[in-house]
């Protein structure tokens, strides 16, 4: 009878010990899945993140780069013409004021990237996105003040604005690059 005690007893405690273990490893491996999963939508949201603020940022470069090159072509064409023409200055403005209505429009663009940047702490991307803003302001300033000053902007003037947008622009793509394969992929 005592060894059939033991034999029980030793029974018992290999199950219990086989199903503790069982447990805990059924618990540990959904406990790792659980977090590998977390960890999987967290990078795929902040992938969904990032690629929302680089197409609005693009979305606005792009007008950026449109109003550049129509001011630039308006300022040649203007010289071209020589003498000062009333009806050319207005038509040309006019032809201007198209692109101003989109810019103004896609700026709201920037005001989402910015946001989504900001959630996912990119304070280089932002800088970036600041710094193209005010070279906005500096290039749409020829377009506000037509009225009180009938000149364009000087070939010097674009050749540097173009610079430090390009510049600007790329720094801005470097740093989300960055971030995008960093912590996405």
């Amino acid at each position: 009878m005592a060894t059939e005690w033991i034999d029980v007893v030793d029974t018992a405690v290999k199950i219990g010990l086989g199903a503790l273990i069982s447990g805990w490893a059924t618990h540990r491996v959904s406990q790792l899945k659980h977090t590998k999963e977390a960890e999987k939508e967290s990078k795929s949201v902040h992938r969904e993140m990032v690629l929302v603020a680089v197409e609005k940022s693009d979305e606005y470069f792009q007008y950026m780069s449109e109003y550049f090159s129509r001011l630039d072509g308006l300022r040649q064409s203007l010289d071209q013409a020589g003498t000062f023409n009333q009806k050319l200055w207005k038509k040309a403005f006019d032809y201007l004021e198209v692109v101003e209505n989109n810019l103004t429009t896609a700026r709201n663009c920037i005001f989402v990237a910015q946001s989504r940047l900001k959630l996912l702490g990119m304070s280089e991307a932002i800088e970036a996105l600041h710094d193209v803003r005010k070279l906005e302001q500096d290039l749409r300033s020829f377009y506000l003040n037509r009225d009180q000053k009938l000149e364009l902007p000087t070939d010097e003037f674009l050749c540097n604005w173009a610079s430090n947008f390009t510049e600007n622009k790329n720094k801005f793509h470097n740093s989300v690059s960055t971030q995008f394969l960093g912590k996405c992929c």
